[in-house]
């Protein structure tokens, strides 16, 4: 299990590339424009071995905003907020 300092780190632009794009693939091929932001996160979440407790919500917020950072360097992808 790595630290959440640790995870950051390692979740650089190209990493989150292939993971949007692997998510994207796994998805029904008319629902492909797009991932769902809270199954990014929990996906990194499972990775990264972040479990249930007060951590995780922290850990939720940090990653949101990590991944927020990320795809904006990410050339053709937009983080996109929904409208809830």
């Amino acid at each position: 299990m790595q630290s959440l300092e640790e995870a950051l780190a390692a979740l650089t632009p190209e990493r989150l590339r292939e993971l949007i794009l692997q998510m994207a693939n796994e998805q029904p091929p008319d629902e492909r424009a797009g991932v769902d932001v809270s199954s990014i996160i929990s996906r990194l979440m499972g990775a990264y071995g972040i479990g249930p407790g007060p951590e995780r919500s922290r850990a939720y917020i940090r990653l949101v905003e990590a991944l927020k950072a990320n795809v904006a360097q990410i050339e053709g992808m937009t983080y996109v907020k929904s409208k809830d």
